[in-house]
């Protein structure tokens, strides 16, 4: 894993929330690996970036903690 807990739950609630933070490709790549997002791409740009079935339960789990 090439990311710490903190950082992905955070871009997990902000990719949950519609304002993902574009600048670290490679965070998103990673998580990507680890199927907790889908990233689409265009002309080697980020298009989009979304939850999968994994990300959204971990989403749920981070909103009921808090």
């Amino acid at each position: 894993m090439s990311y710490k807990n903190a950082e992905r739950n955070k871009a997990i609630l902000d990719i949950a929330s519609g304002w993902p933070d574009l600048k670290n490709v490679s965070l998103y790549e990673s998580m990507e690996s680890f199927n907790w997002i889908i990233i689409t791409w265009s002309n080697s740009i980020i298009k989009s970036v979304a939850l999968t079935y994994s990300g959204d339960q971990l989403r749920r789990k981070l909103l009921k903690t808090k």
